[in-house]
């Protein structure tokens, strides 16, 4: 594919409909899994560049492309969303069969205890040089899962996100005319890396 600027577009009506709808989600907590409104024809646009043909999503191809990879999810609060959203699209592609698959994003205790540790090991990280994660949470089947995680190979996880994170803010930064010295805060980017098997 060559190059592509998807800056540029307009919104034009798709009669496929989206890649899932939110009450065919598994993945989604149940209060999560509403739309607010009644009719669904909004899910059917998407973005169509001006000067190019993008594809539609393929999971499977997707997950052909990133298997042994790790992919990130840098942000804030949509963080958690775009997540859930893949996983809803990769969910078309490869539903767990094992008897033995915990479903740990409709546990809300699992949910926060996954998310304490992560944001325990973000913090130790950033002193320590290594941290293990230990997901001691779930059915027993699932208990005592541990992973031991590096500085250097966090550092290496996130260094290319870390990059282009740093190129947007300059060059947002840039046009707007403003310096870093005129920021006056930063919110914490929440970091949620997942291993494609």
């Amino acid at each position: 594919m060559s190059y592509c600027d998807l800056y540029h577009g307009q919104w034009v009506y798709h009669q496929n409909g989206p890649l899932y709808y939110n009450n065919s989600c598994p993945v989604l907590m149940q209060k999560q899994n509403c739309q607010g409104r009644r009719d669904k024809e909004y899910e059917n646009w998407r973005w169509k560049p001006e000067r190019c043909n993008l594809p539609r999503f393929d999971p499977k191809k997707f997950l052909e492309l990133m298997r042994r990879k790790t992919l990130a999810f840098i942000g804030h609060s949509v963080t958690r969303n775009q997540m859930e959203s893949m996983l809803c699209i990769l969910w078309q592609a490869s539903i767990p069969t094992s008897r033995c698959t915990y479903k740990i994003l409709k546990d809300e205790q699992a949910l926060q205890h996954v998310t304490e540790t992560a944001e325990k090991a973000k913090m130790e990280l950033s002193s320590l040089t290594r941290q293990t994660l230990a997901m001691a949470y779930g059915p027993q089947t699932h208990k005592n899962h541990s992973y031991s995680l590096t500085r250097p190979t966090y550092e290496e996880l996130c260094s290319y996100l870390s990059d282009r994170i740093k190129n947007f803010v300059e060059n947002s930064l840039r046009e707007a005319k403003l310096f870093i010295k005129d920021i006056d805060e930063v919110s914490n980017f929440v970091f949620l890396l997942f291993r494609v098997l």
